[in-house]
């Protein structure tokens, strides 16, 4: 009975060790692993963006988290733009001229999934905007291409960025960027 004991008290004590060792080695590998399959990438984007979440044009600013590997991202950042134009109106007296001039801050959040240089984009801005006075505000959605290389340069986008206006479509936008990652 004592031998019996005695190797069943070895037996656990093996299996113990041997279990310990798998699981160092597995959270080694994982470790290794995560060094060699993540990259380090630049986190700051600043673009110019044509059209898009802002309406006429907008200069922005994003910054990147790592969520997943390189393969999921999340970019949050803001843009800023003004627009002024002239237009004729009918009036009693005749035709006038009225001058209007937009400021806009549209702050976005994006998820970016892909690999390597070229994301799926999809995500939601918030345009602010003061219009003679007056305060606008109209959500919208992006869904895209981000061509953003890992190690920072050109910065690439075109999407399809539609405008929301009390709970309706407002706008069917397209939007196209270019930038620098730093």
């Amino acid at each position: 009975m004592k031998k019996i004991s005695f190797l069943m008290v070895l037996c656990i004590i093996g299996i113990a060790k041997i279990s310990n060792a798998q699981q160092q080695v597995s959270k080694e590998e994982a470790r290794q692993d995560t060094t060699h399959s993540v990259s380090a990438f630049k986190h700051h984007s600043i673009y110019a963006e044509f059209f898009g979440s802002s309406t006429f044009y907008s200069v922005n600013y994003d910054y990147l988290f790592r969520i997943y590997k390189d393969n999921i991202k999340l970019a949050v950042g803001a843009g800023t733009g003004c627009f002024s134009y002239t237009y004729l109106y009918d009036d009693v007296g005749g035709l006038k001229k009225m001058r209007s001039t937009w400021l806009y801050f549209t702050p976005e959040i994006n998820f970016l999934f892909g690999k390597k240089n070229h994301y799926f984009e999809t995500g939601t801005a918030f345009m602010n905007v003061i219009v003679s006075k007056e305060f606008l505000f109209a959500p919208g959605g992006r869904i895209g291409y981000r061509y953003q290389p890992q190690k920072g340069g050109f910065l690439f986008r075109i999407a399809y960025t539609p405008i929301f206006r009390m709970g309706m479509l407002g706008y069917c936008w397209f939007g196209i960027s270019f930038g620098y990652i730093f």
